[in-house]
Formats: C-alpha cells, structure tokens, sequence
C-alpha cells in the first residue's frame, strides 16, 4: 500500500463527514503505516469502519487527482491558444519531454506554463519545475534542459549568433 504525505491525507480528508476520531486512525495506517488492526485496536474502533473511510479517502483523492489533472490539461490548452494568437492556427505546441533540451526565445507566459519557440514547435514548459528560479524575459533565448526523470537540470540565457547576409561585393 503506498504512503500519503500529511498533505495528501489532509487534502482527502478536508471535506469529508468522517469523525475526528476514524480520520486519527485513517491517518496512522495512511500516512504513518500502522496495520488496520494495529489503529483500530489503538483508537477502540472496529477495523471495518477505518476501511470503510479509507475508501472514502481514496475516492476522495481519485477525484481531486482528476480534478487537477484537467485543470492543468486547461492551463496547457490557454499556453498553447496564446501561442497560435502569435504564430498562426497551425502552430503545433507539445510538453517538453524528460532527457531533453531545448533552446529558443520564451514567446509566452501565462498562469502555469511558458511556451518556448523551438524552430516551428512550441514547447510547453510546466512553471512549477522552475521552483524559486527567476523565469527568463520574454522574446529571450534561453536553453532549458530536463534530467531523464523530467526534473529541471538546465535554465540559461543564450546568444544567438546573427545570420548575416554574406560578403559584401
């Protein structure tokens, strides 16, 4: 069984009718690890009624995983709708992908995500991966990386070196 962080547990557990009591022992076996017989024993309850609430916390947690899943599919969706108000309807976007890296000027910043210009692409940069980094300005080019989990590894300006227009005659 896996665990819950004491934020996960908290969230489930918000807006439920569970009683204090049956939410003490759901939080020993959910985030603590204590067997169900161990908290029903330690609360003076019955171990049918801890999992009985535990599934309620589960679907709990199911629906407000899938409520932030869509919420953030809605925040892609307006990154993306920006970007192709810039470059055009046909302007494809995609999420950057772990163990890669990529570089360009930032086109767009919105509540969620930045949309990089990599050639004719936009990619899609989650703004939570930046963490405390100070995001770069817009129209900047910036080489931004990703470990092979997804994680952040790499955030630079860069230079790009003007094209000119060849020998003068």
């Amino acid at each position: 069984m896996d665990r819950w962080t004491e934020d996960e547990f908290l969230g489930a557990a918000r807006k439920t009718r569970i009683s204090e009591r049956t939410l003490e022992a759901c939080k020993d076996v959910l985030v603590d690890g204590l067997p169900g017989v161990v908290a029903a024993e330690k609360h003076k309850m019955f171990p049918a009624q801890i999992s009985r609430a535990i599934a309620i916390l589960r679907e709990k947690q199911a629906e407000m995983n899938e409520l932030a899943r869509e919420a953030d599919e809605v925040l892609q969706e307006m990154a993306s709708e920006a970007a192709k108000a810039l470059f055009g309807q046909q302007f494809p976007c995609a999420l950057a992908q772990p163990g890669q890296t990529y570089e360009g000027p930032l086109v767009v910043q919105s509540k969620g995500y930045a949309v990089q210009k990599v050639g004719r692409l936009g990619v899609l940069h989650n703004l939570e991966s930046f963490g405390n980094l100070p995001l770069l300005p817009l129209r900047e080019n910036v080489r931004i990386g990703y470990d092979k989990e997804g994680g952040l590894s790499l955030v630079q300006s860069v230079q790009i070196e003007e094209k000119g227009k060849g020998p003068e005659r």
